[in-house]
């Protein structure tokens, strides 16, 4: 008795598919815990040297924050607000005014690149000494440039790209485990094909084929008033044993050679002169 094994160009096809998956899991981990992260803090570092920048610009103190979160909802809703008193104390030449405006806006930006990565909260937030922190990021980022910041989406996003890929991963080896655990049997002698479920057929059994997904490795057996499907793509060797029984059937119509054109003599003229040349 004969037994199916799993398809060897079924398993590369999965395998690129894993690969694939897995990588673009790999790829989400990283992005979601390394190289999102490290922008966010390197662009809220750069905000909090903004808003030093801001706030000794338009003279004002550096005040300890008590509740980062509530300092930023704050800002939020007044948002429109101060971008409308900043605009218009800059028509009104009133530069001062507008560069306390704009430390508050700046100061809500720092705080939100804070939140996007998770800390917004008095650790994060505190400024002991204003001057010194002052100094320390004016010698980092006087010359750099400002760092992309990050959306509320990104990091999400990166670990959607995570639960996808290692989720499409984890299916495609249980749909190998599962696939290999399935199989079909044949016994040559009696051209019997034992089914998964135990069922078994030889071609005087058979009442119909449906060849019709031929072209998709699927072909579909009629026996007893029911319909069994062969995955030809899965298993090897079902196809050569269901093209065995499929000859062997009543109905089995081999397919038509095609026909040989009558040989090609040249013509007798051009035999002569090809003799001459």
């Amino acid at each position: 008795m004969q037994q199916t094994r799993l398809s060897r160009r079924w398993l590369i096809k999965i395998v690129i598919f894993f690969v694939a998956s897995a990588g673009l899991g790999l790829w989400g981990l990283y992005d979601a815990t390394l190289a999102y992260p490290a922008r966010g803090k390197a662009h809220a570092e750069y905000m909090e040297y903004q808003y030093l920048l801001a706030m000794g610009q338009a003279g004002l103190p550096v005040l300890p924050l008590k509740d980062p979160e509530a300092a930023y909802k704050t800002l939020r809703e007044d948002h429109d607000k101060a971008e409308a008193q900043r605009a218009q104390a800059e028509s009104q030449g009133q530069e001062l005014a507008k560069k306390r405006f704009e430390a508050a806006l700046v100061m809500e930006q720092w705080l939100l690149s804070l939140k996007t990565v998770g800390q917004l909260d008095l650790e994060h937030a505190r400024i002991e000494d204003p001057i010194t922190r002052f100094s320390e990021l004016s010698a980092k980022w006087q010359s750099r440039d400002q760092p992309k910041p990050l959306s509320g989406f990104d990091l999400p996003l990166q670990w959607g790209f995570v639960f996808i890929g290692f989720g499409l991963a984890a299916y495609l080896l249980l749909l190998v485990v599962r696939v290999n655990a399935t199989k079909y049997r044949f016994d040559p002698e009696e051209l019997r094909l034992t089914f998964p479920g135990g069922a078994s057929i030889t071609p005087g059994d058979i009442e119909d084929i449906d060849k019709r997904k031929w072209d998709k490795f699927l072909v579909q057996i009629k026996s007893g008033g029911k319909w069994r499907k062969l995955d030809l793509l899965r298993y090897e060797p079902l196809e050569q044993w269901f093209e065995t029984m499929e000859k062997q059937t009543s109905f089995y119509e081999a397919p038509d050679e095609p026909e040989e054109g009558p040989e090609q003599t040249a013509p007798a003229d051009e035999s002569a002169e090809a003799e001459k040349v």
